[in-house]
Order: structure tokens, then sequence, then C-alpha cells
């Protein structure tokens, strides 16, 4: 057959050419444009649709009240579908519980809301809400009908908190929610997602589908600090919140601020207690790798703890951090016991951010001993605690480690520089020292010894960086014209191994990324939409990234 005669697509009118870009899947628009300049042409109109909602709804948010019923239309079909198709990242701000808060919110000005003022123009139509409710208890086979006329009264009421769990149900490519608000008062946009997400959790359940919004949904992150006016400093009980988060099914990363258990608060809502009753976190349940824990509550339930460690199939990465109202973190240990029996044959990192003696608590130490962490065979991030490395040591030598031919000091150094886990790459010291228990020479010669033994043994054959900022800064008497871990730096030169210390001016070799939570400048709609300077370095000891700072000359600033 002669080819040749056979019609060609470029051949046909730019309206039939159009009509089948409508047919085309979103996502096949732009290889078909590059198919030949004729068919390029025909699908300028598209691609600049495609352009315009990327630059738009990519990263959308709350903060106009336009948006959550527009990309709900879009989202179900009522509207432009191409929005909703590009949403990836969304920011919650804060939860409209009345007409009167129906207005764009302002960064810098606090939103006066008139309680006097009728539904807005921006309002879901009933059998709107009456079809977005029935797409979602449909495959529950009605399981959630009773709590239909709750949700339509919210809407009218000028509650969007629904409207917003509904539409993250729903958006096809969701992968990041942000919420500066973490409250979850009945009505608010947590408060129904908890809802939503609680009977995909039941046993009943098991096996059905998940909405496909839930199921793309990779990051959550809860409580986000912005720097303006909408941050939320009261915090709610939160442990069955973090329950149902982990839940999802494609969940990879959660950072949560201010972790509560109902068991520290006083008025605590019934249906946690009977959600929780009905509710366990299965071992191995949740695909979260990466959790982020900032402002923790020390009181959480034993049981919760353990379900908690125990839910991750394969947890990566754990991190800490002091802030919020807890004061004080009782009981690390318990933290460390549970990641030990049941994460150890997976977990890679794990850190203390802003913690001191002061703020944190362990049984007979700080946080733990070395030998707890004798036990995590893939380990590579470690923070420490300085005094807890000499508690170690002398609880090792009282139960029996100690040789008859070893002093203390080289029992110490030998024990302190042996102990960690031996797939670790790099050891974050952090904290004062200060136990004495038998050394003869200055804590910090000490310790110096201790870490050029650490590099120079080659017991630890992936190690890349050693922080001591931390050490320095807390060192306790005369600083002037004191330069500490000279000879440590250089053993760390030699060795290919970076030592971070308040004066080390050697180029750092290795580029090494810790965990980090979710600030004010990973708000794309926030005040920083530009993100933060790229020259900012992350403090391994704050948990966060700053402006580089000194150049390391030495005159640092003594907090005493």
């Amino acid at each position: 057959m002669d080819t040749t005669m056979q019609p060609s697509i470029v051949a046909l009118p730019t309206e039939l050419l159009c009509l089948i870009i409508e047919e085309l899947p979103f996502i096949s628009h732009f290889d078909f444009a590059c198919t030949c300049k004729r068919i390029h042409a025909a699908s300028q109109y598209h691609l600049g649709r495609h352009q315009k909602a990327y630059r738009k709804f990519r990263t959308a948010s709350d903060l106009d009240p336009a948006t959550v019923p527009l990309l709900l239309r879009s989202a179900f079909g009522k509207g432009d579908p191409m929005l909703a198709w590009h949403v990836r990242s969304f920011e919650i701000w804060r939860d409209r519980t009345t007409w009167g808060e129906w207005e764009t919110l302002s960064l810098v000005t606090p939103l006066e809301a008139d309680s006097d003022c009728g539904p807005s123009k921006l309002r879901v139509a009933p059998e709107d809400g009456s079809d977005y409710l029935e797409w979602y208890t449909k495959p529950l086979d009605g399981e959630l009908d009773d709590n239909f006329e709750e949700g339509l009264e919210q809407m009218d009421d000028g509650h969007d908190g629904l409207l917003k769990a509904l539409l993250f149900a729903k958006l096809p490519h969701l992968q990041d929610l942000k919420f500066v608000t973490h409250s979850q008062q009945e009505g608010s946009c947590l408060w129904w997602m908890r809802f939503l997400i609680a009977p995909y959790c039941v046993d009943s359940n098991e096996g059905k589908q998940w909405p496909i919004g839930f199921s793309n949904l990779h990051k959550v992150a809860v409580g986000v600090i912005s720097g303006t006016w909408l941050d939320n400093h009261e915090y709610s009980t939160s442990t069955l919140l973090l329950a149902y988060l982990l839940r999802l099914p494609g969940i990879d990363t959660i950072y949560f601020n201010g972790l509560r258990d109902p068991e520290t608060e006083e008025n605590v809502d019934d249906n946690d207690w009977n959600w929780w009753a009905e509710l366990e976190i299965p071992k191995h349940s949740s695909s979260i790798k990466h959790l982020f824990l900032d402002g923790a509550c020390s009181r959480l339930s034993n049981d919760f703890r353990e379900a908690l460690y125990n839910a991750p199939r394969e947890l990566l990465t754990i991190a800490f951090r002091f802030s919020g109202p807890e004061r004080y973190l009782k009981n690390a240990h318990y933290i460390i016991e549970a990641l030990e029996e049941f994460q150890s044959n997976s977990l890679q990192s794990l850190m203390w951010y802003g913690y001191n003696s002061d703020t944190i608590q362990g049984i007979d130490c700080n946080v733990s001993y070395i030998s707890d962490l004798s036990t995590f065979w893939k380990m590579k991030q470690v923070s420490f605690n300085v005094l807890d490395m000499e508690l170690s040591a002398f609880h090792s030598g009282r139960t029996g480690l100690l040789h008859e031919d070893q002093d203390d000091t080289h029992f110490f150094i030998r024990h302190a520089a042996e102990a960690f886990p031996r797939s670790m790459e790099a050891l974050v010291l952090w904290g004062t020292t200060g136990a004495g228990n038998g050394c003869e020479v200055d804590e910090s010669v000490l310790f110096e010894r201790t870490v050029i033994r650490l590099i120079k043994d080659g017991y630890y054959k992936n190690l890349k960086a050693i922080f001591l900022e931390d050490m320095e800064r807390t060192r306790r008497g005369p600083r002037k014209d004191v330069v500490l871990f000279q000879e440590a730096a250089a053993a760390g030169a030699a060795a290919g191994i970076d030592v971070h210390t308040l004066t080390n001016r050697c180029p750092m070799r290795h580029a090494l990324k810790f965990p980090e939570p979710v600030d004010e400048y990973d708000l794309k709609t926030g005040k920083h939409p530009d993100g933060r300077p790229s020259d900012w370095v992350f403090n391994t000891y704050s948990g966060r990234r700053e402006p580089p700072g000194c150049n390391k000359c030495g005159d640092y600033f003594d907090p005493d």
C-alpha cells in the first residue's frame, strides 16, 4: 500500500485539532504539542491555559476566600478542570467560621470581621455541597450520612473547614499540605480532616480505595510558624490527628508542631476517646519516612508513644526541637528505648535541636547512654549530649566494663570513641561537660583527645563530620584568648573529616543534609514567596537555616 496517500493529522483543520486536544488527558497536552510545528501552533490556547493555571494554583492557599469554592467546582467537574489538576501544594492559614470572615486575609493587618454580615456571594450552593458530601460518603456505603446535616449547616453558617477537607480529598495531584493553623475546634479544617480520614482506618473498611487526594498526599506540616498575626499559639489535643495522618496511604514526611496528649488536657472532647478506643495504629501500618516533632509534649501516654514509634514500616529520620510552650522534655530515654525496639533496623538520623541540660531529661542522664545507640545498624547522623558521654563511660565502668589496667581517663576516651554506631557519618555534640567522675585532666582537653581518637582509629569508616561549636559556646569559665579543638581540627583535616568549631577556617569537604522543619520561608504564599536567601546555612543546633554569620574569627559573643 502506498503510504504517501494516507491522510495526515497535520492536514486537519485547526478546529479539529483543537477538538482532539480537548479529548486528550491534560498530562499529554505538552507531548502532543511537541509533535510538530503545526500541532504546536494549534496547541497554543491550551498551553496558555496550563501556564496560567500553573502560575496561580500550583501552590494555592485560603488567603483569598474565592480559591476553595473555585477549586471545588474545578475538581468536581463543575468548572474548568485544569485549575484543580495543577494544584500540588496547599497552604492553610486560618479557618473561617462566619460569613464576616470571608474576606481576603492580609498577612500584616488582622481581620476585623463583621459579625452581622450576611452570606457571601462566594457561598457554595446547597446542592453543590450535597454533591461533594455524597461523593465522599458513597464508597463508604453511607457511613457518614448522619453527618450530612451538620456539615451542610456549618457551610450555611460560613464555616469553610469541611469545604477545604473535601477539596483536599478530591484534588488529583495534591502532594503537600501546610497548616499555619493547628486549631482542631469542631468545624475546623483539621477537625474535618480527622473526621474524613477516620473511616478508612477501621478494619471494616480495610481494602477500600482511599480518595485520590488523600492517596497522593506525601507531606503534611501542622502548626507552621509564619511570623504573622495568623500564628496560633494555643495548642490543642493532637495525638489523634497525628495518628490519622500516619495512616494516609502515601505519607512520607510529617512536621508536627505542639504534639499534645489528651491525658495532659483538662478539656477533652469525648469523641477523641471514642475514636481512640476504636483506633489502634497497627504495627508497620504507616509509609512515613521522616518525622519532625517541634515542641513535643513530654507527657505522652505509654500506649501512644509505643504506637507512634511502632507504626512506621521503615522510619529513616526523626528530629525533636525545643520550642513552644512545653518547657521541659522528661523521660527522653523512653523515646530512645521505643526507637531502639521498633526502628533500629532502618533509622538513619536522630536529631535533638535546641535542647540543653535544663530542658531535657532521661533516667540518670539527659537523653541516653551511648550504648543505647549500638543496635541502630544504619544510623548515619547522631546528635548526642556531651554530659551523657561522661555518664555513659561512668555507667559502663560501674557495670564491669572498666579494665583493671585502665585509669578512668583512658577508659573514658576508649569508650566514648568506640561506642557510637559504626555506620555513623556525622556526630553533633551539644551541651556542656561537668560530670567529673574521676577525670583528672581538663575536660576540654579530655574531649579533644576523645575526638582525635575517634578520628584516627578508623573505627567509623563513613565518618564525614563532627560538630563541636555548642561545646565551645556553653563552656564554663574564661573564654577570651582560649581557642579550643585546634588539634582535633588538624586531625580531621588530615583524615578528610570536617571538624566544625567556632574558629576552624579549613574548607569543609562534605555537604550533609539534616532533617529540617517547615518554617515561614517555606510558605510560598507567605511573607517570603521567594524563600530564604541562598547563602543561609543550616545550624545543626537550632535546627533551622540562618545567615552565615561571622568568618570564624573566634571573637564570638559570650552569653554569660
